[in-house]
């Protein structure tokens, strides 16, 4: 029994990747979309599939987060009033004497 259990486990391994691949093909066919795999532990129903699919990713925002329609990649009116900080506007900002920034 204990001989079996190391090839079991490598199985499992093998079993979640061909997954993996699988969901990752399925994105790429757009039938599984960032937006479906990208959230909050609760939107995603610990879905750990989808939580592991997303994590190498750089599309972080979860669809009630993100500010741009999905179809068209058009920004749209923010519901909640947010502004969006990225790295090129930071030089612009005036910052703290520590260099921290104030918002």
């Amino acid at each position: 029994m204990r001989d079996a259990l190391p090839t079991a486990g490598e199985q499992g391994r093998a079993d979640a990747w061909d997954v993996y691949a699988d969901q990752l093909k399925r994105m790429g066919e757009r039938k599984l979309t960032s937006g479906d795999v990208f959230g909050t532990r609760k939107f995603l129903n610990n879905n750990y599939l989808y939580r592991w699919i997303e994590s190498p990713g750089i599309y972080s925002n979860s669809k009630q987060e993100a500010m741009y329609d999905g179809k068209s990649q058009l920004l749209i009116k923010d519901p909640i009033n947010r502004c969006p900080i990225n790295l090129p506007m930071l030089t612009d900002m005036k910052k703290n004497t520590a260099g921290s920034l104030t918002l």
